[in-house]
């Protein structure tokens, strides 16, 4: 019997189904550090270079069915963790202030340097952030939580704790998210994964062997996630209205 995803009764979708699952393998493998874009070896999204698309949307589905071919992608990062450290204490055009932990590349390539002009974006960091959280909720695999996969999310929720603004409640200003036009304050989707990526690193740190980190908890329990309170729906970023649905952003909330 040949492999495969069966979507009963349509053979047209699991023929598209099916090419797509190819093609994600085609694109990663399991004895390879490395990670590829977000629409892998198909196209040339973002000039091949590896984007936090790939923690968003490639990475759940390869946890789901290959953890192992998942966890040679998330290594990628990992790897390049020290060019990511060096990329949050320098300035980049959308933040000049200096910060503490993680901050990955908006664009990646072999060293982990940035390869975009704009440089990263908060949201990115969430996302990676997000996509470790997935996989040792998936696998529950605790030697790899303690030697790559919490290390890495206590440097991104540490970017956090030195980006936010205020002392309760906390604020992302000038900020961005893929539904905001343009730089904003407190855009939703980007204050939503922050906080996810902090309450991540204070809730696996035990897990981990390590301290948990009361003040992760405080900023993820205190930045402000904008709420319209006549429709009952976030909107992209205060004051702000969606003109499109985009490929992520405050309505997945």
């Amino acid at each position: 019997n040949k492999a495969g995803i069966e979507v009963a009764g349509d053979p047209a979708w699991s023929q598209l189904v099916n090419v797509s699952w190819y093609t994600l393998l085609a694109s990663f493998r399991d004895d390879s550090p490395y990670s590829s874009s977000s629409q892998g070896l198909a196209a040339s999204a973002d000039h091949g270079h590896v984007t936090a698309g790939t923690e968003r949307w490639v990475l759940p589905t390869l946890t789901a069915f290959q953890p192992l071919v998942a966890r040679a992608a998330l290594q990628y990062r990992v790897d390049r963790s020290g060019a990511a450290a060096g990329n949050a204490a320098g300035a980049v055009p959308r933040d000049p202030t200096p910060r503490s932990g993680l901050r990955f590349p908006l664009q990646s390539a072999s060293t982990g340097n940035e390869q975009a002009a704009a440089g990263a974006t908060d949201y990115d960091q969430g996302e990676i952030a997000r996509a470790f959280a997935q996989h040792w909720a998936a696998t529950g695999d605790t030697t790899w939580l303690q030697d790559q996969g919490f290390p890495l999310l206590d440097g991104v929720a540490s970017y956090f704790a030195s980006r936010v603004s205020g002392t309760g409640p906390y604020h992302l200003n000038h900020s961005e998210a893929p539904d905001a036009p343009g730089p904003a304050d407190d855009p939703t989707y980007a204050n939503a994964v922050a906080s996810l990526a902090l309450r991540a690193a204070y809730d696996l740190a035990t897990a981990a062997g390590q301290k948990s980190n009361g003040t992760y908890k405080v900023i993820a329990d205190g930045l402000v996630i904008p709420l319209d309170e006549q429709t009952h729906r976030h909107p992209p970023c205060p004051g702000c209205h969606p003109t499109s649905v985009p490929a992520a952003g405050a309505g997945q909330l």
